[in-house]
Parts: C-alpha cells; sequence; structure tokens
C-alpha cells in the first residue's frame, strides 16, 4: 500500500511537473529573472521580432515548418519561456513542447503586446527601420476623430495574418463609405505609444469614432458581412 502511494505521489508530481503554466506580465517578468537557466523563445515572424523582443530572447518561427526540429535543440531539463503577439501561437508552442518532453514551461499571458504595452523593457534589433516618421502622435489622432464624420481606424500589421485577410475588405469599404465613413489604417508597430494609449493591445483592432467618442470597438478576424453590419449599425446611430 506504501509503495502504491509512492508511486501514485510521484506521478502526480510528474504530472504536475509538465503542466505548462501561464503568467501574467509580472510574474513571467520575476520568474524569468529568478532562472538563471532559463531559455527564453519568442515564436513570433522574424520581422515581428526584429521590430522588439525581449532580451535575450532566441526567434523560432512557429509558423516555420522547421519549428519542431529547431526547438528539439533546446535543453529538455532546463525551463523555457515562451511567448509570441498575444497568446495565440504561443499556447500552440507550448503544446509541441509538452508533447517534445520539455517538463517546465512557462508562458506569458498576453504575449509581447502586453508586455510592450506596460512598458516593459524590451529591445530592438539595430537593422530596424526607424518608424518615427510613420508614427502618429495622440494629437494627431484627436484631430482625426473630431470628425463630424464618422472615423473607421484599423489598426493591423504586416505579419498578422488576419490583418491581411481584411486589407481587401478594408480597402472595398474605403470606396464603398467614401461619402459617410472615413477609413484609415495605422500599422501597430509604428504606432505602439498610441495603441498604448489607447488601450490596444490585440490585432486586428477597429474602432469607430465620430466627435471625438468612440462608438465601436471590435476585436480579431471580421468577415466582409459582419464587419458591414456593425458599420452600418453605427452609421444609423451617426444619423
Amino acid at each position: 500500500m506504501k509503495k502504491r502511494f509512492v508511486a501514485l505521489f510521484f506521478l502526480a508530481n510528474v504530472a504536475v511537473a509538465q503542466s505548462p503554466v501561464k503568467l501574467d506580465i509580472n510574474a513571467f517578468e520575476t520568474k524569468l529573472n529568478q532562472t538563471p537557466t532559463a531559455q527564453l523563445v519568442d515564436v513570433r515572424t522574424p520581422g515581428e521580432f526584429t521590430n522588439g523582443h525581449l532580451k535575450n530572447a532566441l526567434n523560432v518561427d512557429f509558423r516555420n515548418e522547421a519549428f519542431r526540429e529547431r526547438v528539439a535543440k533546446l535543453n529538455k531539463k532546463q525551463p523555457v519561456f515562451v511567448y509570441c503577439l498575444s497568446g495565440g501561437r504561443s499556447a500552440a508552442a507550448v503544446e509541441v513542447l509538452r508533447e517534445s518532453g520539455f517538463t517546465e514551461v512557462y508562458e506569458l499571458q498576453g504575449g509581447f503586446a502586453k508586455w510592450s504595452g506596460a512598458n516593459k523593457v524590451f529591445e530592438k534589433n539595430e537593422t530596424a527601420t526607424s518608424s518615427a516618421a510613420k508614427a502618429w502622435s495622440k494629437t494627431d489622432f484627436d484631430q482625426l476623430i473630431a470628425s463630424d464624420k464618422p472615423v473607421l481606424i484599423d489598426f493591423f500589421a504586416p505579419w498578422c495574418a488576419p490583418c491581411q485577410k481584411m486589407l481587401p475588405t478594408i480597402e472595398q469599404f474605403k470606396t464603398t463609405y467614401q461619402n459617410r465613413l472615413k477609413i484609415e489604417t495605422l500599422n501597430f508597430d509604428d504606432n505602439r505609444a498610441l495603441a498604448q494609449q489607447l488601450g490596444i493591445d490585440e490585432i486586428p483592432t477597429l474602432v469607430i469614432y465620430q466627435n471625438s467618442k468612440l462608438l465601436w470597438r471590435g476585436i480579431g478576424f471580421m468577415p466582409a458581412e459582419m464587419l458591414q453590419k456593425a458599420i452600418e449599425e453605427q452609421l444609423a446611430k451617426a444619423k
């Protein structure tokens, strides 16, 4: 009986050890700093990584077909810390790591968007092109949304697949609604400071303003019909 209890206790502890842990930005930062053997993995694209990443992070693109092969080279006996932009890819990456036999895995809840939005320290490659000229100031933004004519603003990024999937619809709607709605697209990477001020830490995020008042906010991919319905509803209220 005692042997059975010990065996069950051991198996329970192994199960716990193999369960990935999701940590908020502060807990993640603390745990990372307290772990000298930490293996920090950024599973975003190289383009995202170049625009900003946590210090000492290794870039292993989850969407790359060689992902499993590359993470297999990590030390399974040492803790792995994983993050992406907002949590989708890191969650999938964590499952791959778990299946590959990694026993101590920590995931950053909310990803790099939450991290950078909270003004946590991160690095940017020196070769990254400066985007200061492309960035909107809060003053620029306030002038835009002060319009009597409703304004739709799409926060996107070139590397964001859902954003890219929606762009043809956004461009089409610029013509469809040219007399009723002004539409602007803002690059999330170029406007992180503004996004932070607006509480935007996920993309795509679309917002509609009129006379400086926020009328509507939508997060995530939306089919053309769904977006059109939301626009029509807000335009009806704005009359």
